[in-house]
């Protein structure tokens, strides 16, 4: 099976400011931010962008095969709209250039499926790693998982190595 990508939720916010301010003091932490355009909030292995650009709200899939999400989902759902975008990075001033593809669930509900060589290269997968295992890590500690649990987890975070 391929990989489809990790989904984060993207929401469409109107003053980012107000919006970072109550995700931030509900729990979740900072991780990059474009003042007045974009942050990206998580905790443990769930993000939230807040988007002041956004038309709609939407899941945003990342770092998987869009080609094969495409085919997959439209083997089981035949009706489903739209093909696979093949972009160099400017059109869309992206960080690299790459493929997407918005797909309408049963309720019409917006998911976006978006991966750039950044995110699926042997250097990007080696980062998710890095990133789902620190999330593991956040998620359990605050909930006082075992220490040996953590340890291991810390274990393989020190060993995933950077390729780049």
């Amino acid at each position: 099976m391929s990989y489809l990508g990790w989904p984060s939720l993207c929401l469409r916010v109107a003053d980012l400011e107000a919006s970072k301010r109550f995700y931030q003091e509900a729990g979740l932490t900072l991780l990059s931010e474009i003042p007045g355009t974009r942050a990206l909030l998580g905790f443990g292995g769930f993000r939230v962008a807040l988007m002041t650009f956004l038309d709609e709200n939407l899941i945003n899939v990342r770092g998987g095969d869009v080609p094969a999400a495409n085919a997959r989902l439209r083997s089981a759902f035949p009706a489903l709209e739209g093909e696979p975008d093949f972009y160099e990075a400017a059109k869309y001033d992206a960080d690299a250039d790459g493929c997407c593809w918005t797909a309408r669930d049963p309720d019409g509900n917006a998911v976006f499926f978006d991966s750039n060589v950044d995110e699926t290269s042997p250097a990007g997968r080696a980062r998710r790693t890095r990133e789902i295992l620190d999330g593991a890590i956040e998620e359990l500690a605050a909930m006082d998982a075992e220490e040996s649990i953590l340890a291991g987890l810390r274990a393989l975070r020190e060993a995933s190595a950077d390729p780049r």
